[in-house]
């Protein structure tokens, strides 16, 4: 197990409810990034691994979003073809890489956040956008983005609970922000 893998693994990725499908593309994007993570932790052996991953999946989750944006005129017009040549309920099986990294990447992401302690409402605000966006498109089958906000948040918690019960998540960049804040005003 790769350290990219065993860092999630203590951030609550068993914790998550996924379904079989969910799971196995998970495994496919955290198996594509191990060795990237890898050499990020070679260059700044000195971070704190969760820390690292975070940074990692930030940048992973903007990629997939920005991919998905970018192709959302294309894959309106091969939903349309599928449900003219197919009808609509075959045409709702049609899936795209895009959207599915932009789910895997996003529910990996509000997890790190959770277990690093960043702000519920910003997770939250980010929850809501993608949400929104995915929601809007034609080939998303569910087109609820309350639901689909629930289930970021949920990935959030999961990642804050595991932090609770991990002693070693206090060792991250917003637990020294906090000690440093908590420090001057005990300095006060």
């Amino acid at each position: 197990m790769t350290d990219f893998h065993h860092t999630l693994r203590t951030m609550g990725l068993p914790l998550l409810e996924l379904t079989e499908s969910e799971r196995k593309q998970i495994t496919r994007l955290i198996d594509h990034q191990a060795s990237f993570f890898a050499k990020v932790v070679q260059q700044k052996p000195d971070k704190p691994l969760h820390d690292l991953v975070l940074g990692l999946l930030t940048k992973c989750h903007q990629e997939s979003l920005a991919n998905f944006q970018a192709t959302q005129a294309t894959i309106s017009r091969v939903q349309s073809v599928f449900e003219e040549t197919l009808g609509p309920s075959q045409a709702q099986k049609f899936t795209t890489s895009s959207e599915e990294d932009v789910r895997g990447y996003a529910t990996l992401w509000f997890m790190a956040q959770g277990y690093t302690g960043i702000d519920f409402s910003y997770a939250n605000d980010h929850a809501n956008g993608i949400a929104t966006l995915l929601a809007a498109s034609p080939v998303i089958g569910e087109h609820d983005a309350d639901a689909l906000r629930s289930r970021f948040m949920h990935s959030y918690y999961v990642g804050r609970h595991s932090a609770e019960a991990n002693p070693q998540a206090g060792s991250g960049l917003m637990s020294r922000i906090k000690r440093l804040f908590n420090s001057k005003r005990s300095c006060s």
